[in-house]
């Protein structure tokens, strides 16, 4: 029995598109995946290095006086421990004790000139207002007045100054440490900034190879 001809071309059509589909279906299908395989097996140990080294502080203070002078005593040696603050060498005080006493001296003679000038200056400015003295005596008297207060000013500056220098004379540890070098002795002169004694930090430490 023969089908009709437009039949045979619809189930040729067809099977052509089923078979279409198949290849296009394979054609999209992933790549297979490549997988890598390992054998576990013992590795034997690295060995382990060792180097000499020593440990050590990462800081190290050079210390010195702020102040010229000749040293009287050293209080500390090398490997003692100190802590902040702690007196480590003294400087004779001689010089700076006549400073001091300068200082203070000048500062009691401007306290008096101060309030013996603002004293006239006030009796001048009564007599002023009431007609028995000048303006040019006013004026002359104000500026004595001035000047006694700015030497008052600087004679109590020259005594801060001398009062911290005196305290310079003592060279104190800045932190906790361990006293490494000595760079001073009894009798020695030392500038300002020499370099007196050498101070490990304890608080922060390495270790040198």
């Amino acid at each position: 029995m023969r089908m009709p001809h437009a039949a045979s071309l619809a189930l040729l059509a067809a099977l052509f598109a089923a078979g279409c589909d198949s290849k296009g279906q394979e054609a999209a299908a992933p790549p297979p995946r490549v997988v890598l395989v390992a054998t576990v097996r013992a590795v034997p140990d690295v060995p382990a290095v060792s180097l000499p080294g020593v440990i050590r502080s990462r800081v190290e203070s050079d210390l010195g006086f702020r102040v010229s002078g000749k040293v009287v005593q050293r209080l500390v040696d090398a490997g003692a421990h100190v802590a902040a603050g702690q007196p480590l060498a003294e400087l004779d005080p001689v010089d700076l004790d006549l400073q001091l006493q300068q200082a203070r001296a000048e500062l009691a003679a401007a306290t008096t000139a101060r309030d013996a000038a603002l004293n006239e200056f006030k009796r001048v400015a009564s007599l002023h207002n009431g007609g028995w003295s000048t303006g040019s005596d006013l004026d002359r008297q104000k500026a004595l007045a001035d000047e006694a207060v700015g030497r008052l000013d600087r004679a109590t500056r020259a005594v801060t100054l001398a009062e911290r220098a005196h305290g310079y004379a003592t060279l104190r540890a800045d932190g906790d440490g361990i006293v490494t070098a000595t760079m001073c002795e009894p009798g020695q002169v030392m500038a300002p900034g020499q370099t007196a004694i050498r101070v490990a930090r304890l608080n922060e430490r390495e270790a040198a190879v």
